[in-house]
């Protein structure tokens, strides 16, 4: 029964960090908040659960953008769903496997007295039979379980791996995992459209004043993330803006950028 109970806290470990949502907030330290329905499940339960979530017949979105109306504001929440993929086969030798250990749990709990004369010795000698083939099967689905947590476990650190800065910030401003640079999405040209506005929303903005606002609103945002050399070529090779070269008040040459 012990073996048995350790293997229903390993499942149940298993389906709460199948499911994990994270928020965050600007300013904030993440918030992260882990599944916690299996608590107080039975093993019946659990094995559903872990066949219909973790090893489902067919694998679908269940994503749901929600209305927005709670959420907090400049906060991002987004939801990570892990799930085993197997040959129809598999899984249908992996769910009998599962609902046969189920019944096994249930006759040791509920009959196992009832199965066996333990007041003869020929009786307690079935009952000691019984138990150890019990227990090798127990300790073999153990190892199986303990398996999809070793896979589940390599799965998570890959995922945080991804997700770990400056990885994870890449996305958000429009840079792709191979390199590329989605231009329309990208943090520094949102950069530069905040600059040009909060510089007086003329229709050219000095290059040299905007980079200065930037540095110091946003000092991540520099051109080597976006492989360029230079702001002028973000300018350039972002299309999002117009540029030209023009002398000053003081007659010095300096260049100007403006929305397309």
């Amino acid at each position: 029964m012990i073996h048995l109970q350790q293997y229903e806290k390993l499942l149940k470990a298993i389906l709460r960090s199948s499911s994990v949502v994270t928020n965050l907030s600007i300013g904030q330290p993440p918030d992260v908040v882990w599944r916690n329905e299996s608590e107080g499940s039975t093993l019946g339960i659990l094995v559903k659960n872990f066949l219909e979530e973790m090893i489902p017949r067919s694998v679908e979105s269940d994503f749901d953008s929600g209305s927005g109306e709670d959420a907090a504001p400049l906060c991002v929440s987004f939801s990570t769903d892990f799930r085993f993929v197997m040959e129809t086969d598999r899984r249908a030798s992996v769910e009998y496997g599962l609902r046969e250990l189920v019944k096994v749990r249930n006759g040791l709990v509920h009959s196992f007295i009832d199965q066996f004369d333990i007041g003869s010795v020929e009786g307690c000698l079935a009952a000691a039979d019984s138990l150890r083939q019990t227990f090798e099967l127990i300790d073999a689905k153990f190892l199986e379980l303990r398996g999809y947590a070793e896979s589940l476990d390599q799965m998570r650190r890959a995922c945080g791996e991804f997700i770990q800065p400056p990885r994870f910030q890449d996305i958000f401003d429009g840079i792709r995992p191979d390199g590329k640079v989605d231009w329309p999405s990208a943090g520094i040209v949102a950069a530069l459209r905040e600059a040009a506005e909060q510089l007086g929303g003329r229709e050219w903005t000095p290059l040299s004043e905007a980079v200065e606002w930037i540095l110091e609103k946003y000092p991540e945002q520099t051109p080597g993330r976006y492989g360029c050399r230079t702001w002028r070529q973000v300018v350039q090779e972002s299309k999002a803006f117009k540029i030209k070269r023009e002398p000053n008040e003081t007659g010095q040459r300096h260049h100007y950028y403006g929305n397309r």
